[in-house]
């Protein structure tokens, strides 16, 4: 015989074909979690900024990537908790024909719901450790919460108005743009390949102003909520073309409406507003 890891005499039991798959599921879906909570999270920063009603498009700073650490974080400690239960062979629902608790099987080992487990008696300083590895993960916790936080707010607004209003990682306005501060204008449509969410097409403006500050704002900026997202999208960025007199106006992959139309499934009059966009 072995000692186990808790130092009783006895053999762990092997784990079940169940509590195996088990372990194996709960790391999947903790990795398609993660996803989805990048996601809400994405959707709550969408929600802070379309709660201002002025509000018609926005686009985030790289201060909105500091949930990150968070995600990666939780994704990580759920993981190499399920991995260490899964390589110590600590049972779930158990095997029904292992008598847990009784020779040749270690006398501390019994699945998660058997209510032998309360009775096993546990080492004080064993108890300790585990206590202060658990606060040791609870001040990590707090720190990339605290961190997470900062990635809400710092944005550049476009407003129904066609001001353009900069905030901070704290949510508070620092600058203002009007029509009479804006510079050039670029109209732009790209192909973004990206290995995560699927490559795609967007379309989009880039406004440079006179202090040389330069502001984007893609169709995905927009509230894709709203009904006629994309009649939305085009009759602002039309509306900012006319802002700008033509020579300081630049039309860039005017060759390639086609396929974004195609790529957005646009009818006649978005295509011909599309077009009218890129019009020089």
């Amino acid at each position: 015989m072995k000692k186990t890891t808790k130092g009783i005499i006895g053999i762990i039991p092997p784990l079940s074909f169940i509590d195996k798959f088990i372990y194996y599921c709960l790391i999947i879906l903790s990795a398609v979690c993660s996803f989805l909570f990048v996601l809400f999270w994405d959707d709550i920063r969408s929600l802070i900024a379309f709660n201002d009603p002025e509000v018609v498009a926005y686009r985030g700073h790289t201060s909105s990537l500091l949930f990150i650490p968070l995600v990666g974080f939780l994704l990580l400690s759920i993981i190499i908790f399920l991995i260490l239960k899964l390589q110590n062979r600590k049972p779930i629902f158990g095997n029904a024909k292992i008598n847990y608790g009784q020779a040749p099987w270690a006398k501390d080992c019994y699945p998660l719901f058997d209510k032998r487990r309360k009775a096993v008696k546990v080492n004080p300083s064993i108890k300790q450790q585990k206590r202060s590895n658990f606060y040791t993960w609870l001040a990590g916790l707090l720190i990339v919460l605290i961190i997470a936080v900062f990635s809400f707010f710092e944005r550049d607004c476009l407003c129904a108005d066609n001001r353009i209003i900069n905030y901070n990682a704290l949510n508070h306005q620092i600058n203002e743009y009007t029509e009479q501060d804006y510079l050039r204008l670029t109209i732009q449509n790209k192909y973004v390949s990206g290995y995560r969410i699927g490559s795609y097409w967007k379309y989009e403006i880039i406004i440079e102003t006179n202090d040389g500050k330069i502001f984007t704002f893609s169709n995905g900026d927009f509230n894709r909520n709203e009904e006629h997202y994309h009649e939305n999208c085009l009759n602002k960025m039309l509306e900012i073309k006319h802002l700008f007199a033509t020579e300081n106006i630049s039309v860039m992959g005017e060759n390639n409406l086609e396929k974004v139309a195609d790529y957005y499934e646009m009818d006649d009059a978005q295509t011909k507003m599309l077009y009218d966009l890129f019009a020089k």
